[in-house]
């Protein structure tokens, strides 16, 4: 599942699903009390809870004061 944003003052922002660690999912699980499964579930149904989730761990990656 890819995720784009496009910020108002920035250009467009793809952030890939399946490219999250292992270690990224288990946060993801604690942080919204629920499976992967049921994660990626509602990323298909654009639930925004969801898809802020993976877009904050990918970019923890980079900006790790997130």
């Amino acid at each position: 599942m890819i995720i784009i944003h496009t910020p108002p003052d920035g250009e467009e922002q793809q952030y890939d699903a399946e490219a999250l660690r292992v270690s990224e999912i288990s946060i993801a699980q604690r942080t919204t009390d629920r499976t992967w499964g049921a994660l990626k579930a509602s990323l298909y149904e654009d639930d925004p809870e969801a898809m802020r989730v993976v877009v904050w761990l990918l970019r923890k990656r980079t900006e790790p004061s997130l």
